[in-house]
């Protein structure tokens, strides 16, 4: 196990040399403490670990520090990354803590399969606007038989979320945002509750799977992002506070489980497809096989 007064250290190293001032908050401790307890209940340091969407490495920073040999895929490609010398500045930062920084999008980058210990995929699934089958198979198969992977990502029906419709809000990314967004649309796509977590992971076999509930938010911002009025500051954190003893409503699931030693991965299936929509079948109207189908589709 890491000792807290390590990590804490670890933790003001890793803030104090970041290059973006105000990127690390204090909010997203509750998850960096959660994952790195995952990780060192059964992975002693120097173990291999992989996180695939790493952005600018500010988590695999800290556990570089307390001990963990890193490995990072992210493409750099995010609005901020391209402007001025930001690409420049992660790679250097990735660099001082002795990450190796792959900058690819994940599953072009060939890395060797059964070689990790862990392999990470924080705050990536609800950005991705495909099925996220592929990158769960591409994670997994870079795994050693036995190896974890810990999936952490926003609860669609967090208490915030259910919150904000409650008042007439969207729950989902802000409108002009979306509207006046520039180049490829990076920002959430599509968010996840635990039990469709739980039904995807079991799809790709993964099995002693566990799942934590935790709180990423900062309860001050809460009655400014729903324009209430400030004197209702303490009293609604309060109320947020017992509610979310409630583990459905907490803000960020952390899902995790162990790749099976007959681990194959998991395919394309237009039998599954076809009950989901049904068009396929419908207007088949020549009567296609299924892989004339599923080319057609993957190729447009």
């Amino acid at each position: 196990m890491i000792d807290f007064e390590e990590l804490r250290n670890a933790y003001f190293k890793v803030k104090r040399e970041f290059p973006f001032e105000g990127y690390i908050s204090d909010v997203k401790c509750q998850k960096w403490k959660k994952i790195i307890q995952l990780i060192s209940e059964e992975y002693p340091v120097g173990s291999k670990i992989l996180s695939i969407g790493a952005g600018p490495c500010d988590f695999e920073a800290l556990l570089s520090t307390i001990g963990y040999n890193v490995s990072a895929i992210d493409d750099l490609k995010d609005q901020w990354h391209v402007i001025g010398k930001n690409r420049e500045r992660i790679i250097k930062f990735a660099s001082n803590f002795k990450i190796d920084l792959i900058i690819e999008s994940a599953g072009q980058s060939i890395l060797e399969p059964n070689h990790f210990d862990v392999v990470l995929i924080l705050d990536v699934i609800e950005h991705l606007h495909n099925s996220p089958r592929e990158i769960l198979n591409y994670g997994i198969s870079l795994l050693k038989p036995g190896g974890t992977i810990i999936i952490e990502t926003p609860n669609a029906v967090s208490l915030f979320n259910r919150v904000k419709v409650l008042f007439g809000k969207n729950n989902h990314i802000n409108c002009s945002f979306f509207y006046w967004n520039i180049g490829d649309f990076r920002s959430h796509i599509r968010e996840y509750t635990k039990t469709e977590l739980i039904e995807i992971i079991k799809i790709h076999s993964i099995n002693n799977i566990k799942v934590n509930m935790v709180d990423s938010i900062d309860l001050e911002s809460i009655p400014d992002l729903l324009q209430i009025n400030h004197i209702l500051k303490k009293v609604l954190s309060y109320l947020y506070k017992c509610a979310t003893l409630y583990p459905t409503f907490k803000q960020s699931i952390i899902i995790s489980g162990k790749k099976p030693n007959n681990w194959k991965q998991t395919e394309i299936s237009l039998i599954k497809f076809k009950k989901l929509y049904p068009h396929i079948e419908k207007y088949n109207i020549e009567l296609e096989d299924d892989n004339t189908i599923i080319q057609k589709i993957i190729n447009g």
